[in-house]
């Protein structure tokens, strides 16, 4: 899976979109929610939305892990999707 930060994202459950994050086809380049070579992480007790809300998600900014080893980018992807599993339970 490669994610650059400004790709929208869908988790599922039993086949049903049960979280969003981003907005297909959209250009994020300046807005809030631009996180290129860096991180996004959903706030806890901000509940699940299958349409994209800003407010439940904080952001590091663009170029936050510039330079980072690609390992430790897939960890932290891990751990976003790790943290959104544990809120749906």
């Amino acid at each position: 899976m490669a994610i650059n930060g400004d790709d929208a994202i869908d988790l599922f459950k039993d086949d049903a979109v049960v979280e969003t994050f981003g907005t297909i086809n959209t250009d994020v380049t300046g807005k809030a929610w631009d996180y290129l070579e860096g991180w996004a992480y959903r706030l806890s007790r901000t509940g699940f939305n299958r349409t994209f809300v800003i407010a439940g998600w904080s952001f590091s900014g663009i170029n936050q892990l510039e330079g980072v080893q690609l390992i430790i980018v897939q960890l932290l992807l891990f751990l976003l999707v790790l943290n959104l599993l544990l809120q749906h339970l």
